[in-house]
């Protein structure tokens, strides 16, 4: 008895697990095969699209699904996602799941990289653990502005040692233009009580005044 329920069960589960690899790897199929090109980029040809890397700066909020939409050159390994709100005509992303993942830009459809200046909208802070934990946001533009202003016009210093800190947050600067991306800084505090911004993007490191210090 029990091995003809065994049988009955094999004969329901098999042609669900044939299904699911067949759509793993039709999915797998489907993306599109890029090619690798001059100073780094990648080329879907398919379409007529060039995309290079952005600076580290910048980073994708979430996918749009998970399915991967182009693969890259097999000696590079670049899986290529679709990020939410934005055109994959535009933009792509490797998976913002795992380690500093690069953003992609098309070069035809966005001829230039956005800057810190265009994330003026609102600053979300986070705590970097195993993920992100936020801790608040910053939505007043001129809060928002007087950090972007300050990380661009004060002078460059030197990036404070790890033991020197006290503590550290990740601000994640949004846009309203590019509203699937943002721009991360890092600010910093030691133990004297003095603040920083530092951008990963520029290597540019500034000790902010003292009324722009986060309580």
């Amino acid at each position: 008895m029990r091995i003809a329920q065994n049988i009955k069960f094999l004969k329901f589960i098999l042609p669900l697990l044939i299904l699911s690899v067949m759509l793993l790897v039709s999915s797998c199929d489907s993306a599109i095969s890029l090619k690798s090109g001059e100073n780094g980029t990648l080329i879907d040809e398919k379409n007529g699209r060039i995309y290079i890397d952005c600076s580290i700066s910048l980073r994708a909020k979430s996918l749009s699904g998970e399915n991967i939409y182009a693969k890259g050159p097999k000696n590079d390994r670049v899986d290529l996602y679709v990020i939410n709100g934005l055109d994959p005509a535009e933009w792509l992303t490797e998976d913002i799941r795992e380690g500093i993942p690069s953003v992609f830009r098309e070069l035809n459809a966005i001829p230039d990289e956005p800057s810190i200046e265009d994330f003026d909208s609102k600053i979300i802070m986070t705590q970097e653990e195993a993920v992100a934990i936020q801790i608040g946001i910053i939505d007043d533009k001129d809060i928002v502005s007087r950090y972007i202003n300050e990380l661009l016009a004060n002078e460059n210093v030197m990036l404070p040692s790890h033991d020197s800190l006290d503590y550290s947050y990740t601000l994640r600067f949004e846009s309203d233009k590019y509203s699937g991306l943002q721009y991360l800084v890092q600010y910093y505090v030691d133990h004297s009580g003095k603040s920083y911004l530092y951008d990963r993007g520029t290597r540019k490191c500034v000790l902010l005044s003292s009324d722009s210090k986060i309580n």
